[in-house]
């Protein structure tokens, strides 16, 4: 599919900013980008207080990776040694994103560093905070995991050489939000899953929303076990 929307940017036409959707959507669903959705779970199940919160939370979360690609894109034509760099320290920043997924995935979880009023507390309290921890969650995360995964820093930085590179300016942010919009597909599925459920199974003050904290912790867990494994 990256040949066929290369070829096609000579001439820009409508096909080729559907082809850049179907091509982010293609790689939101591969393993490394999966390991986003638990990220997404945990930031709604510890900060979101309403269905409402949950579903501006997500949109501000998938805003802020949108926003990291389009940066990754730029510094890949920039910097033409940018991805190179990057690959260097792919180890490090695996290693990296899985102690993050540990820790965070064992608090969530329960098991250690963890005091649920505090926690809940401290964002009623500062409701505030809600939206700029989700965007800045959303944005390093997707700035760290973005250039090393197998086939995203590799899509991004062709798209962004053959536009931005080329002078194509607009067209080529264009390209890039709509394959960084079609990434996020699975993370609007999942706040949509999670609005829906609110009020019914994953409210903090139900049981069900207390095994939602522990699945949520676990899913963390699994994705620190992918990042580990890689690197």
């Amino acid at each position: 599919m990256i040949r066929d929307l290369l070829d096609s940017l000579d001439k820009l036409s409508p096909a080729a900013y559907m082809m850049a959707f179907m091509l982010g959507l293609q790689s939101g669903i591969g393993i490394y980008q999966l390991t986003r959705i638990p990220v997404l779970w945990s930031c709604l199940s510890i900060s979101s207080a309403s269905r409402r919160d949950g579903a501006i939370s997500t949109c501000v979360f998938c805003l802020s990776m949108i926003m990291a690609t389009i940066l990754i894109g730029v510094l890949s034509v920039r910097i033409p040694s940018f991805t190179i760099q990057v690959s260097i320290w792919t180890r490090a920043i695996y290693f990296l994103l899985g102690v993050i997924c540990v820790l965070s995935g064992l608090s969530v979880a329960g098991l250690i560093l963890y005091n649920e009023e505090r926690l809940h507390g401290f964002f009623r309290s500062r409701g505030r905070l809600v939206l700029p921890v989700a965007f800045l969650l959303g944005f390093l995360f997707s700035l760290l995991e973005t250039p090393i995964c197998p086939s995203c820093g590799s899509n991004i930085s062709l798209i962004s050489q053959a536009t931005l590179g080329a002078g194509k300016a607009s067209a080529g942010l264009a390209l890039l939000a709509l394959y960084a919009l079609g990434q996020c597909m699975p993370l609007f599925v999942t706040g949509a899953f999670w609005v829906l459920l609110w009020r019914r199974a994953i409210r903090p003050d139900q049981l069900s929303g207390e095994v939602t904290w522990l699945i949520s912790g676990f899913l963390l867990l699994l994705s620190a076990f992918l990042f580990f494994w890689t690197s």
